[in-house]
């Protein structure tokens, strides 16, 4: 595979792991996060606004996806763009 294939798949990888929290499909979830060559990579990949999948799932509000993330390794000490730790967007999330 060359390097902008690669690069093109990680991007939708990344992207669809994105919108499978946004959309709630944990068991689509768990299947992309075991089928990807590094599962850990897409848990620690940020967004546009320097969030990770379990900075998402928080803000949300979507525990169950967040313990999926949890489960398969999503680290939760640490700190997103702007500084703040999951714990803190859990007991203070966003809200628009």
């Amino acid at each position: 595979m060359t390097t902008s294939k690669m690069s093109t798949t990680k991007l939708k990888e990344e992207a669809c792991v994105f919108s499978l929290i946004e959309s709630g499909d944990a068991d689509t979830l768990v299947q992309r996060l075991q089928e990807s060559e590094d599962g850990q990579k897409l848990l620690s990949d940020r967004n546009k606004q320097g969030k990770n999948a379990l900075d998402l799932a928080a803000l949300l509000g979507k525990a169950d996806l967040a313990k999926v993330l949890v489960e398969n390794g999503a680290a939760l000490n640490k700190a997103n763009k702007s500084g703040t730790e999951i714990i803190m967007l859990t007991l203070f999330p966003y809200k628009n």
